[in-house]
């Protein structure tokens, strides 16, 4: 299954090669640590010892035939919230670790995506009605700036004749892109004020 993710699955997600090790570790992380959250299938071993551990004290309970759950559940919720807590600390161990082995430019790139509501793009329900959703080339698009990889299928000079970048397509003020961007902020805002205000109008 691992071989089948590696090899068929990231690719046709993030229209890039085959990962390496470093790099399939680091999208096995969850969202909120930089990662995709494209979990390792060997590493479910470890997940199934943990929800042994959080489910012992109900499967006493049930075992001595108890009526009365309340103290075994109180008992899972403070495994559970332990559990979580260790499962986090991993988490944060291993995207540190893994900084060492990566390039400065992808280490720059793990760094940005790991703030908070950096990674809220792919953990919110795709709802169309709230701008949620993404078409396929535009989910690639996003997966290869979120770890700074140059986009497919672009030019390699900007009409202004300059090296096209990333970083210079958002700075460029050569065909309006500056403008566009502020008119999608402008536009956003007066959406959302036409929902709570009354007579907004957009000039």
């Amino acid at each position: 299954m691992e071989k089948v993710i590696r090899s068929k699955l990231i690719p046709t997600l993030t229209d890039f090669k085959e990962p390496g090790d470093t790099v399939r570790s680091l999208f096995a992380l969850p969202c909120r640590c930089g990662g995709l959250g494209i979990i390792n299938p060997s590493s479910l071993c470890t997940e199934f010892d943990r929800l042994k551990t959080v489910t012992a004290p109900l499967v006493s309970a049930i075992l001595d035939q108890q009526q009365d759950l309340t103290d075994a559940s109180n008992k899972q919720t403070q495994l559970k919230s332990s559990m979580k807590r260790q499962k986090q600390q991993e988490d944060n161990d291993t995207a540190k670790s893994l900084e060492h082995q990566l390039s400065l430019q992808l280490k720059r790139a793990l760094e940005l995506a790991s703030e908070k509501g950096a990674s809220s793009w792919l953990t919110s329900l795709p709802i169309a009605d709230h701008g949620f959703y993404l078409h396929k080339a535009a989910f690639r698009d996003g997966v290869q700036l979120r770890y700074d990889w140059r986009p497919q299928h672009i030019a390699d000079v900007c009409i202004c004749g300059a090296p096209f970048t990333t970083n210079h397509a958002m700075n460029c003020p050569t065909g309006g892109l500056p403008s566009v961007r502020h008119n999608e902020v402008h536009d956003y805002f007066g959406q959302l004020l036409n929902e709570v205000c009354n007579d907004v109008q957009i000039e």
